[in-house]
């Protein structure tokens, strides 16, 4: 096939970005709303913000395997030798009780039991039998998560209008959080227009086609926000195309068409979008293949 010069340099043009802020500016959020699970809620769109319950992380915890240095021997800047008392993993509930001159063995994500102050890494302590000793003094505060550090009580850790994805799914999670509150689902209507068009699978004319864009918007627009459904082909027949326009304006939030918008003899998606009661904005991109665009509001309310 033999292109002669090119339509995408003409003036006039839309590129992608004008026609998708013209697209956007017909458009609204849906009203609904629903509360689904944590385990179904990626890929949905929050409705209002989402603020944790507890603060995270929950409790003071050792970010390192190391050893817990007592407040007064931090102050005191000694390094030991320290006297070991007792170890503490992630997940216990017993703390030891701790004095000057003694050491806790901790390991990551352990409960920092009361009155250490700080967490020194193992690889810079050496323990023989008992006795702990550290290169060199602890600054307070070392290698101690503190409560809250990284979300405060009742702060906000999603806001309204986010589409879920696993990193939401994690803090969610972790702030102890079973349910969220999401849009409804978009209702969204795939219709392939076209008198040589035929569905996959189904008896093929000589003269006829598969039709490909029906399945490629159908994969494009899979997504657990959407509710989406496939209405098949409809030939170029202006009546019958306004009635599935109308029918589906009033059960669909959104209608994609494919093809009938050219401007030719047998493109009737515009005159039929008119005829169903909807307005309708003719668009010339600068793409080849999809020059012709058609953006319409619905009456439907």
């Amino acid at each position: 096939m033999l292109f002669t010069e090119s339509v995408c340099d003409r003036p006039g043009l839309l590129g992608v970005d004008a026609a998708l802020k013209i697209a956007r500016g017909v458009v609204a959020p849906v009203a609904g709303k629903e509360t689904v699970a944590l385990r179904a809620c990626a890929g949905r769109i929050t409705i209002v913000p989402v603020v944790s319950e507890i603060p995270l992380p929950p409790f003071d915890q050792s970010a390192v395997d190391g050893y817990g240095i007592h407040a007064g021997d931090v102050a005191a800047a000694s390094t030991g030798p320290f006297q070991l008392a007792g170890k503490v993993v992630a997940g216990s509930f017993a703390a030891p009780g701790l004095a000057a001159g003694e050491v806790v063995r901790l390991l990551t994500g352990a409960a920092v039991p009361k009155r250490v102050a700080a967490v020194v890494m193992e690889e810079r302590a050496t323990a023989r039998e008992r006795n702990v000793t550290i290169e060199k003094p602890a600054e307070a505060g070392l290698n101690i998560r503190r409560s809250g550090e990284d979300v405060g009580i009742r702060s906000e850790i999603i806001e309204a209008g986010t589409l879920i994805d696993a990193r939401h799914v994690a803090i969610l999670s972790a702030s102890g959080a079973t349910h969220v509150k999401v849009r409804r689902r978009v209702r969204v209507a795939v219709l392939s227009t076209g008198d040589e068009l035929t569905r996959p699978g189904g008896s093929r004319r000589p003269h006829q086609i598969y039709d490909s864009n029906g399945p490629m918007l159908q994969a494009l627009f899979s997504s657990p926000a959407l509710e989406l459904r496939m209405l098949g082909c409809c030939p170029d027949d202006p009546k019958r195309l306004t009635r599935q326009i109308a029918r589906a304006a009033r059960t669909f939030d959104l209608l994609i068409c494919s093809g009938g918008v050219s401007g030719s003899d047998a493109d009737h998606v515009v005159s039929s979008v008119l005829a169903a009661g909807g307005s309708c904005e003719k668009l010339s991109l600068a793409l080849k293949p999809g020059k012709p665009l058609a953006v319409h509001l619905s009456t439907r309310r």
